[in-house]
């Protein structure tokens, strides 16, 4: 579907560093989070460096693909794998974004005010903002653990205008769509995918890229794209 009529974006190019990442203190749940923060702060300070507008993790980021560690009983004193508005583990990567006017996308478990449990991505602005977007297509046992989203996040940056996925939402042509007929220049996916499914990965992200581009690593995206969203893929 081509992209509605309007104004060109802001800049003719977007460089988003795609950062290929392993979780640290896998297993350790919530201990593992403000670890994990450490590390894509200095990620976020080395994308900013090289360019980078738009820095693009993969999913569950800050504790790793541990889904036991968000059904574990909570103690007292003990950290949380959920993280919430307001959580001061947080504010070191809001820090770096307004620090060097970069937009991040983190891998987090999520609860809303009311209790809500979500796969999320959390946006983070150069403004210190910070929104969450919601994984729209659960797989396994995350339906045990998770809400399910209503579709695909759009942000904007630079004036380009970028839709979320997590994982599995690339596996299910209807995301993209949404994210196509949205008015998305590009298709951004946060995914985990283990040693063995290349496979998998390739046969998913090449039928929503076509006939745009797509990207494993540091991607610089142009003004001259397809109709189609451009996809990057963060895994």
């Amino acid at each position: 579907m081509p992209r509605p009529a309007g104004p060109a974006p802001a800049s003719a190019t977007l460089l988003a560093a795609v950062v290929q990442y392993e979780a640290l203190g896998t297993g350790s749940g919530g201990a593992a989070v403000a670890r994990n923060v450490a590390a894509h702060v200095e990620l976020i300070e080395k994308a900013h460096a090289d360019g980078a507008r738009l820095v693009l993790f993969p999913e569950l980021s800050l504790t790793g693909y541990e889904l036991d560690s968000f059904d574990a009983p909570e103690h007292a004193g003990e950290p949380s794998a959920w993280l919430t508005d307001g959580d001061t583990r947080l504010q070191p990567l809001r820090d770096a974004c307004a620090h060097t006017g970069t937009t991040a996308v983190i891998g987090a478990g999520w609860r809303e005010a009311d209790g809500t449990p979500r796969l999320a991505s959390l946006i983070i602005g150069p403004d210190d903002s910070l929104r969450p977007a919601f994984k729209t297509h659960l797989h396994g046992a995350e339906h045990e653990l998770f809400v399910a989203g209503n579709g695909p996040e759009i942000l904007e940056v630079d004036g380009w205008r970028v839709a979320l996925a997590v994982c599995a939402d690339a596996a299910q042509p209807s995301h993209a769509a949404v994210a196509a007929e949205s008015g998305a220049d590009v298709y951004a996916v946060s995914a985990l995918y283990v040693s063995g499914e290349e496979l998998r990965l390739g046969l998913h992200l090449a039928s929503r890229s076509a006939p745009a581009w797509m990207a494993t690593g540091p991607a610089l995206v142009h003004e001259d794209h397809h109709a189609e969203p451009i996809l990057v893929t963060s895994r």
